[in-house]
C-alpha cells in the first residue's frame, strides 16, 4: 500500500500544481479588478472626479498587445524546440510546435490589427 502512495501523490502534484497556480493567478486578478471597481465607485459616490490615469490603467489590463504575447510565445517555442531536439531528438521536439505556431498566430494578429486600434505599437 505504501508503494502505491508515492505514484498517486506524484501524479496529483504534477497535474494539480498547474491547476492551483492558474486558480491563484485568476483569484489575484479578480481581487485586483474588484478593488479597482470599489475605488472608482467610492470616488464617484463622494463626488470626486475619476482621474484619466486610473481609467487608462483599468483599461490597460486587457490583453490587447498581440506583439508582446506573440514574441514571447515564438521565443518559447524556438527555445523549447532547440532544448528538446538536443535532449531527446526531433520527434519529441515537435511538442514545441504548439507555442511556436501560437506565437506566429499572435504576430499575424498584430499585423492585421488596425493602426488606430493599437495602443502600444
Amino acid at each position: 500500500m505504501e508503494d502505491l502512495l508515492i505514484p498517486i501523490f506524484g501524479i496529483i502534484f504534477v497535474f494539480g500544481s498547474p491547476v492551483v497556480i492558474v486558480a491563484l493567478a485568476l483569484a489575484a486578478y479578480k481581487r485586483k479588478r474588484a478593488l479597482m471597481h470599489e475605488t472608482i465607485n467610492k470616488m464617484i459616490d463622494s463626488g470626486q472626479p475619476v482621474p484619466a490615469d486610473m481609467i487608462a490603467a483599468f483599461e490597460a489590463n486587457k490583453p490587447d498587445n498581440h506583439l508582446k504575447v506573440g514574441a514571447i510565445l515564438l521565443a518559447t517555442g524556438l527555445g523549447l524546440a532547440f532544448f528538446l531536439t538536443v535532449l531527446t531528438g526531433p520527434k519529441i521536439a515537435s511538442v514545441a510546435a504548439l507555442p511556436l505556431f501560437l506565437g506566429v498566430a499572435f504576430l499575424i494578429l498584430h499585423k492585421l490589427d488596425k493602426p488606430s486600434a493599437r495602443v502600444n505599437g
